[in-house]
């Protein structure tokens, strides 16, 4: 019984503080990306751009730096995390690719958003289409 207890100690220093600094990493990394965000949500509406644009790229923003914060606790806790980047660029890749046509909307989406060509009430025509904004 000594045996295990020694060897249950022993996990627990080894591992303990590891796992203790990644949650720390991580719950401190999470309020740190929600505090930055705001920061670049608050700048946007002051520059007043159009709150669908502010609401996607603070989703982004929120999002891919969730993500390095994952990493960076995965990485403390001694898990390799080159192989997860390589994933991760790959499969953004393919996503990209896949959705060529459908990015390629939305880009153009934000760009009447945020220039607004055309305000409501305008007729418009669109590839042979009439319509009213």
């Amino acid at each position: 019984m000594d045996l295990s207890w020694a060897v249950v100690v022993n996990f627990v220093t080894l591992y303990g503080v590891k796992v203790i600094a990644s949650l720390l990493i991580f719950f401190i990394g999470k309020k740190i990306a929600s505090l930055l965000t705001t920061v670049v949500v608050k700048g946007m509406r002051k520059s007043k751009i159009d709150e669908t644009i502010t609401s996607f790229f603070s989703n982004v923003i929120y999002f891919g730096l969730l993500v390095v914060i994952i990493l960076a606790a995965l990485s403390n806790l001694g898990i390799n995390t080159t192989s997860f980047l390589a994933v991760l660029g790959t499969a953004g890749l393919a996503i990209g690719l896949a959705l060529q046509g459908t990015l390629s909307n939305v880009g153009a989406g934000i760009l009447l958003v945020f220039f607004r060509p055309f305000k409501i009430g305008h007729s418009v025509q669109i590839a042979g289409e009439n319509g009213h904004s």
